[in-house]
């Protein structure tokens, strides 16, 4: 947020207010319960993110994409506060041995990997990022194009040249559509 003079969106009040209105319709949407920042939000979240490069760097992709769901598990459905060092163990406990942890922990507060999330921190405010969810997306000619929000996937299947079925407004029975 900072690299990029962006502000989180509960710091402003508009943003705020309508979050209480995008946050349930989301979740509806989803078919999940909506979410409820836990009381201590919103943490400093380098430690997770420097323990997931390690993770990325040096187990297989799976166990990369397993742990990621269980941070957000453990952070937004379990309230745990996952950037002191004891909480994340706990965390990465559920997915990786007691020696695993241990490394992805050292790890994630070496040099090597605080670098490394500067450094990407960096290559994407480059290309424009200003919040997440960001994805630069690359088309098979090596074409990339920056995509920004929860609700573009149709626009970058589209890109890609994907086929999908995107939404699409039926009549309801009985009635003829305006």
């Amino acid at each position: 947020m900072s690299t990029s003079s962006n502000k989180p969106p509960w710091t402003l009040e508009a943003k705020a207010k309508y979050s209480s209105f995008d946050g349930p319709r989301a979740a509806q949407y989803f078919g999940l319960e909506p979410l409820k920042p836990p009381p201590f939000f919103p943490i400093m979240s380098l430690l997770p993110m420097r323990c997931m490069l390690y993770i990325k760097a040096h187990f297989p992709a799976a166990r990369y994409e397993d742990q990621f769901g269980e941070l957000w598990q453990c952070y937004w459905r379990e309230a745990m506060d996952i950037s002191k060092p004891d909480i994340m163990a706990k965390c990465l406990a559920r997915h990786f041995s007691e020696d695993e942890v241990k490394a992805i922990l050292a790890g994630g507060t070496s040099a090597e990997y605080k670098k490394m999330l500067t450094d990407e921190t960096a290559r994407l405010v480059g290309k424009g990022a200003f919040g997440a969810p960001w994805f630069c997306v690359t088309r098979q000619d090596g074409v990339e194009e920056p995509f920004f929000g929860s609700d573009r996937f149709p626009f970058m299947l589209r890109y890609l040249g994907v086929p999908f079925d995107d939404i699409k407004i039926r009549e309801k029975e009985g009635k003829a559509r305006l």
